[in-house]
This record gives C-alpha cells, structure tokens and sequence, in this order.
C-alpha cells in the first residue's frame, strides 16, 4: 500500500483506485479502476416502526442515542434494513489487488452500507473473510500494519488516517447481535451525556459547561465546579451543543463550540463497532482515528461569541481538575480518549 502523506496525495490515489468526481481544478472526472458487481441477493429482513402516543418514532429494542435522527424528521413511520445477504463480485487490476483486499477488509470490520455506519449502522459480515479474524488480537494486529514511522503520532494527522490509530476491544455476552449494539452504545450515550448529577445541584460533571460559564462569566447561583475552562467532549466531534435549563443567571439561547476558521463540523475520530467472529461470538470494539482536533470557537444562537483559549483545548487535558471540595470528579489529568476506552470497558494491547 503507497504512503501518502497529505489530504491532497490520499485524495489523488484513491481517485487512482475508485474513481473521482469532477473538482474545481479539473472538469473530467475519473473512472473507477475497480469494478463491483451484486449478485445473489437473498430475502431482505424489514422491521417498521411506528409514531407512539407521544409523538416520538418508537424503537425501544434499537439504540436511541444512535437513530435519534429518526425522531426530527415529519414521519409517521419508518422501515428499517434488518438483513440482506447478498454476494458482491469484485475485479480491479492486479496491481492495485492488495490495496483494493484491504479496503474491502476494512470496510467489513469498520465500515459499513448508509448512515450513521461510525456507530454500527449496517454493519457487514462475510464468512470467508472473517476466518483471518478469529478473535479480536487478529483484527488488532491487522490495525496496527497500517502503521508506520512516517505516519504522524495520534491525534497529529491533518487528515483522519488509520496509521498510528487507537484500537480497543472487548468480548459481548450472548448472541444477538442487536441486544449486544444496544446495551454497548448505551454506555456510549451514558458517558456522553454523563447521566450522574451533583445532588442538589443537577449540574453535568463535565467540565463543558463550566467552561462556557466561566468564557462567558455567565453563571448561577452555584459558582463553576472548575477551575479554568476546559473542553473535553471536543475530542469526540463537532459542533457540540450545549443548552442550559433551569439555572437563572447561566447563559440563555443555544451555544455550539465548532472548529475555528469558519468550518462547522469536524467528523468524530470515534468508531464503535459490534463485529460478529466465526462461531457467532462477537466482540465490541473502539477505533480511534488519527486525527488532529481542531482549534475551536464557542458560538451563541448561530453568532460567534468568542475564541477558545487553546488551554481550554482537549489536548491540554493534564493541565485541568476540578475544583477542592467538589463532591464528585473525574480523575485529574485524564486524557479524553482514555477515559472513553475506560467507560466502554474496551482495552488495548499492552504491547
């Protein structure tokens, strides 16, 4: 597999292997070298579901915290994809062969077929190919081969790159692979939304909040539980969106922190995966991309309100703690991504 070593060289060859559309500096696309075929399609599993009496798209035995988007569109109803076998046939040239096996790899353990596929969204299974991958320490040691000395440290890459990234797994109880998804993106959501509270207080124990406070020097009648500002859940995507209830004096409206620049997303470096082993055991799993989180800038209803500070910044998290005599905190110190690993209750290898 080539190096490359910037967005516009790994755009370049990808064109090169799968195609590229038409771009400012050229008014020809490109043609894909790569040719997929579907054939053998078997019976497709549909589940439908339903508006309930309040309003909201009922799925009780799906991940909410994943298909949320089902619930801000004017629908009655949806149907979603349970199950579709299908056999997909694939011819490329035999120099581009070892590139295309292993995107084709990567795209069954990590990947998968229309939205929201980073949270376990259609994910894929082939047999065949799963047989190189009988326990989660393969599928670790295939990650780590796409590692190398010119690949920049983690979280350094400009781009989102698999070189360098972060790989945890750990075994899921049972055989549904549903019931599996559901209960590990539910620890997901409760470490997100961090569900436990300060007693008498009802205030999150993350430091976003109070960080937007102290930018804002907009607070209520309870000062700031921290220190100095400090954005922890940057680290997981953005725009993150914040809106304070219920505390007179806290900021009003809908604040966002984005990336700086005027862009308004950056994509979260964060995979979680069920992926399904011979011998219908499976194993949850977290990859973390390489991927260097932006600048950021804390936004009031859709207006900017102020940059911020890059000691606010995820990467800067040894520098931040709670303030004495808070009655709950994280640990002090803790980087973002080894406190998601922990919450998961995923593992890397020690090597």
């Amino acid at each position: 597999m080539q190096q490359v070593n910037s967005p516009e060289k790994l755009m370049q060859r990808e064109a090169d292997i799968w195609g590229g559309a038409v771009t400012s500096d050229s008014n020809e696309g490109k043609a894909s070298s790569v040719i997929l075929n579907i054939t053998k399609v078997g019976g497709v599993g549909k589940k439908r579901l339903e508006m309930n009496g309040k309003g909201l798209m009922d799925y009780p035995d799906f991940p909410g915290y994943v298909l949320f988007p089902l619930q801000v569109r004017d629908e009655n109803s949806f149907t979603l994809i349970t199950s579709c076998p299908f056999s997909l046939e694939i011819r490329c040239p035999q120099e581009m062969q070892k590139e295309v096996e292993k995107s084709v790899k990567l795209w069954l353990l990590f990947g998968g077929i229309g939205a929201r596929t980073t949270r376990g969204c259609g994910s894929l299974y082939c047999k065949e190919v799963m047989k190189e991958f009988p326990a989660g320490e393969a599928i670790e040691e295939f990650v780590k081969k796409f590692s190398s000395v010119k690949s920049p440290a983690f979280g350094q890459s400009p781009m989102p790159l698999l070189a360098q990234g972060r790989f945890g797994f750990s075994p899921a109880k049972g055989d549904d692979p549903v019931k599996i998804w559901k209960e590990y993106l539910e620890k997901y959501k409760n470490f997100r939304q961090d569900d436990a509270k300060e007693k008498n207080i009802g205030r999150t124990n993350w430091a976003d909040a109070d960080g937007i406070r102290l930018l804002t020097k907009e607070y209520s009648k309870h000062p700031p539980l921290f220190e100095k500002p400090y954005f922890p859940r940057a680290a997981y995507g953005l725009p993150v969106q914040y809106k304070f209830k219920d505390n007179e004096g806290d900021p009003g409206g809908t604040l966002e922190v984005r990336p700086a620049g005027g862009k308004t997303r950056w994509p979260s470096p964060v995979i979680l995966k069920i992926i399904r082993l011979s011998g219908d055991r499976y194993i949850n799993v977290c990859l973390l991309l390489n991927s260097t989180i932006p600048d950021l800038e804390l936004f009031q209803d859709s207006n900017l309100r102020s940059a911020i500070p890059l000691e606010a910044h995820p990467r800067n998290w040894r520098n931040h703690r709670l303030q004495k005599g808070a009655k709950k905190e994280r640990k002090r110190g803790e980087n973002p991504y080894d406190a998601l690993f922990a919450a998961l209750g995923v593992q890397e290898a020690k090597s």
